[in-house]
């Protein structure tokens, strides 16, 4: 008797984890239908990103255009951005663009960058 509710209660549990393990499968379904639809955003957004550091770097937009970020605003949203433990995110980003440093980049590329930090 004793043998037979030990078996019924490991029955039990397994069933439990049964039902577990079939929640967990639709939530990790879910995330991926998910991620395929980020995947398709991202791939815009870097797309659109990516013809923005070639504008940048290439001159094609037009030195004359009045510059509406100042090298301080810019500065200022990087630095908040990396104490938000992003540091090495907004370093690669600067490089990306053809600098070392803020200072190296055109401002004609600040308002590209500065687009690109807030999606980090």
């Amino acid at each position: 008797m004793k043998e037979l509710k030990v078996a019924l209660r490991i029955a039990r549990e397994l069933s439990e984890i049964a039902d577990t393990l079939r929640k967990l499968t639709k939530e990790i379904e879910s995330l991926e239908e998910q991620k395929g639809e980020d995947k398709e955003v991202t791939e815009k957004a870097v797309h659109i990103s990516d013809k923005q550091v070639s504008e940048c770097n290439g001159s094609e937009k037009e030195a004359s255009k009045a510059v509406e970020l100042d090298i301080d605003t810019v500065r200022n949203i990087l630095a908040d951005i990396s104490r938000r433990g992003k540091r090495d995110k907004v370093r690669r980003l600067i490089l990306e663009f053809g600098g070392e440093k803020l200072t190296d980049l055109k401002p004609e590329c600040y308002e590209a960058l500065v687009e690109r930090a807030k999606r980090i």
